[in-house]
């Protein structure tokens, strides 16, 4: 067994090593800013257009499903990669297989954003899906895949740092990683029931099996068969769910399944109740892969008995697919049936805004604490849900353009940037304190400043204090509320009271990090792939009114479409099927 010296030596290589990446990438991106503030034309002309947009768009018009799989094949490949090398070449190098995934990544990107250009371009609001109707890519589906690639590259970055992940099974931590990112970017298309089920089931497979990766650990054997169990019951409810919605409608389709299902209700009143009851085990089901309350039991030991990098990925990724299937099968597939659902919401936004705030307040382990603020988000962000249910009722297709769904989309992204930003200080301290506990957070302002700073800015947002995202967030989410076809002033009043409640949560923790005396009094400086990692999210979260031109054309660019595409580049007038 190697001394300590050797092994303290050995590890700073591992961890220092890759540090060129970041510096690299943004390298690139300043040396191609300039290059295209200083000949626009030309680079555009002679360099763009004849070597990378015009191939993209042949191949495109020549092969439009496989286009459109893209990220998702680039991204499968590259799990299959990191697999293969794994079983070639196993523990060769530990930072192989992370940096293969960040490349992976990067890499699907670009196809994403290349695809929202020429939505931009050539896509109309009306019908568009693809592979017999089970996926509908669309400007919603597309925001939210760039959302998912971005923050599954900080999940990378945190895991390829963490002392927690043994250097054995690196291989298969990361290909199941980016088979999961696979299944979420599907997930997110999905307009079917059948495909919303099955690529649901294939999310949550991969994330028991990563939440339980420290096989040797007890409280993250405990927390994967928590997990487990509650997963396969709340799957059981959403089957059971669809089920009746399958027998009412005749179709699983969720296009068809709106006009089906009001069909139903104006022939037959005496289905309502069982509308109702197809509505309830859709929302016990969801529910608990989403964590609202009181579906949320599992959440803080899951959190707890993870890895700090699976723990991130579950607080985001997961819940940004499923809220895309909420808003789905919510505002489309039972949109005529609003009246139905729009109540239970409104009880679930409440139980979790006020269960997540009251048992916050008790805990002492980041990692709970981040739980149950996750439930707390949760619930503030159903109150866009509300908002458009409310007017869903009376027109369905004016709730995709109504401020509610507006401000869920919204909710949805800065919740992702600022729980990325805290788990990743958190990563942080584990690595140089040991643990996730509040007394390693003492007096951390004069341990690792910069650390510190971008802590207190994600807390400060997640609080909702003006001018930072999270307030923006919360104000675009309970603007709706007051709206005069909306009405929902109670609910506004609860959140607000939530709000003041989580401001003291939040408040605790600063006071910890910038007022409490530290246990040790040992600086440390995180190393420079955290060090670039951190300034995203704290110029976002704090320089967010400087980019708000940028970041409301986005939204508005999602929330253009009922979910809706004709692609008239393509040539499609109507739903296609097969490749």
């Amino acid at each position: 067994m190697e001394n300590g010296p050797e092994q303290d030596r050995k590890e700073l290589r591992l961890y220092e090593a890759g540090n060129w990446f970041p510096p690299l990438m943004a390298g690139i991106l300043v040396v191609t800013g300039l290059l295209v503030y200083l000949n626009y034309e030309f680079i555009v002309h002679h360099f763009y257009l004849p070597f990378i947009s015009t191939p993209l768009e042949v191949f495109a018009s020549t092969y439009r499903a496989y286009f459109l799989l893209l990220p998702e094949m680039l991204d499968l490949a590259g799990g299959i990669l990191i697999l293969l090398m794994d079983m070639i070449r196993p523990n060769k190098n530990r930072l192989r297989a992370p940096l293969t995934a960040q490349v992976t990544l990067i890499l699907s990107y670009f196809p994403v954003i290349f695809t929202m250009y020429l939505t931009t371009r050539y896509f109309n609001a009306a019908l568009g899906q693809y592979w017999g109707g089970l996926e509908t890519i669309d400007p919603f589906s597309l925001f939210l895949k760039s959302i998912v690639l971005l923050t599954v590259n900080y999940v990378v970055v945190i895991a390829m740092r963490s002392k927690e992940l043994p250097e054995k099974f690196s291989g298969e931590f990361y290909a199941f990683l980016m088979f999961a990112v696979v299944a979420v970017e599907c997930v997110v298309s999905s307009s079917d029931i059948l495909a919303i089920f099955l690529l649901t089931e294939f999310v949550a497979i991969t994330s028991y099996i990563l939440v339980g990766w420290l096989k040797n650990r007890p409280t993250s054997t405990e927390a994967a068969l928590k997990y487990f169990l509650l997963g396969s019951m709340s799957s059981a409810f959403m089957v059971f769910g669809f089920a009746i919605m399958y027998g009412l409608s005749g179709t699983t389709n969720l296009y068809e399944m709106k006009v089906a299902l009001h069909e139903v209700r104006m022939q037959d009143p005496s289905m309502v109740p069982v509308m109702l009851l197809s509505t309830l085990f859709f929302m016990v089901g969801i529910g608990f892969k989403l964590a609202i309350a009181p579906f949320h039991m599992y959440l803080p030991d899951v959190f707890e008995g993870a890895p700090t990098a699976i723990a991130t990925f579950l607080s985001v990724t997961p819940k940004l697919a499923t809220t895309a299937v909420f808003i789905r099968v919510f505002l489309l597939g039972l949109s005529t049936v609003a009246d139905l659902w729009v109540p239970m919401m409104l009880i679930c936004a409440v139980l979790s805004m006020t269960i997540g705030n009251l048992f916050a307040i008790r805990q002492t382990n980041m990692k709970r604490f981040l739980a149950f603020s996750s439930i707390t988000h949760m619930g503030y962000m159903l109150l866009g849900l509300c908002a458009a249910g409310v007017i869903a009722k009376t027109n369905s297709n004016a709730a995709i353009q109504s401020l509610g769904y507006f401000g869920m989309l919204h909710y949805m992204v800065i919740y992702a940037i600022m729980n990325t930003g805290i788990f990743l200080i958190v990563s942080v301290v584990e690595h140089h304190s040991g643990g996730s506990h509040l007394d390693h957070f003492k007096g951390l302002v004069h341990r690792a400043p910069p650390s510190a700073y971008t802590m207190l800015v994600c807390l400060l947002s997640l609080a909702g204090i003006p001018p930072l995202a999270g307030f923006m967030a919360k104000f675009f989410v309970m603007w709706p509320l007051f709206e005069p076809n909306v009405e929902l002033y109670p609910l506004a009043i609860i959140a607000i009271l939530n709000m003041v409640v989580s401001a003291y949560i939040y408040l605790r923790i600063i006071k910890a990090m910038f007022l409490d005396k530290p246990m040790v009094e040992e600086r440390f400086y995180p190393d420079t792939t955290y060090r670039y990692a951190m300034i995203p999210p704290f110029a976002f979260l704090a320089l967010y009114l400087f980019g708000g031109y940028l970041i409301r054309w986005a939204y508005a660019y999602a929330s253009s479409s009922y979910f809706l595409t004709i692609n008239i580049y393509f040539g499609s007038s109507g739903p296609t099927g097969g490749l």
